[in-house]
């Protein structure tokens, strides 16, 4: 029955779900202006958010910086389709697990393309499909991403993220704004759902 619904759900709905420290043996550095910019460079490059509407989505989200994944998604207006679909599922707690994790959050709109089939599935069947959604035990970085090295979920089938252009993506998905810190979760806000694939 689980193989069955997952099926009418790919089938129907075609689914696309602390910088490093820079040291010097010569001087501490804290005492050299050149040491202090190259160090902001880097942990900006780090922590900056990615994607083409960063400006204007997720504004809640990247306020939450203290708060886990789950808690801070319920409070921005872009994710509620992923948190009910999480509370329906009892994937709640996947989101505000320990961590390190990292989030692809589909946004609105991607719940609603696909939110006719998701009500015929099963509870199983969504758990199954957010937990496709989630790699456990990193923070994945923009620039793992554009490396293309498959991630692998919590479900357990790879992801495979990509960039096109300036584009991030993820399955073929486009990044509307990621790299966006939560206390126990990197977030990276994505248009589509995601399929579960085989390898």
């Amino acid at each position: 029955m689980r193989t069955k619904h997952i099926g009418v759900i790919v089938a129907v709905a075609g689914f696309g779900l602390a910088a490093a420290a820079c040291s010097s043996s010569s001087a501490p550095a804290s005492s050299s202006p050149a040491a202090k910019a190259s160090s902001s460079v880097s942990s900006a490059s780090t922590t900056a958010t990615v994607g083409s509407q960063c400006s204007t989505v997720a504004t809640n989200l990247k306020s939450k910086k203290d708060e886990l994944a789950g808690k801070a998604a319920s409070s921005d207006p872009n994710l509620q389709g992923l948190v009910a679909a999480a509370q329906a599922a009892g994937v709640t707690a996947t989101l505000d697990s320990k961590g390190p994790i990292t989030v692809f959050a589909p946004d609105n709109q991607a719940f609603q393309a696909v939110e006719t089939q998701l009500k015929s599935a099963s509870k199983t069947d969504v758990k199954q499909l957010l937990e496709y959604h989630v790699v456990v035990g990193k923070r994945v970085t923009p620039a793992e991403l554009a490396s293309g090295t498959p991630l692998t979920t919590k479900l357990g089938p790879p992801l495979h993220p990509g960039k096109s252009g300036s584009t991030y993506t993820v399955n073929g998905a486009d990044v509307v704004c990621g790299n966006i810190q939560t206390k126990n979760a990197t977030v990276y806000i994505i248009n589509k759902v995601l399929t579960p694939t085989t390898s």
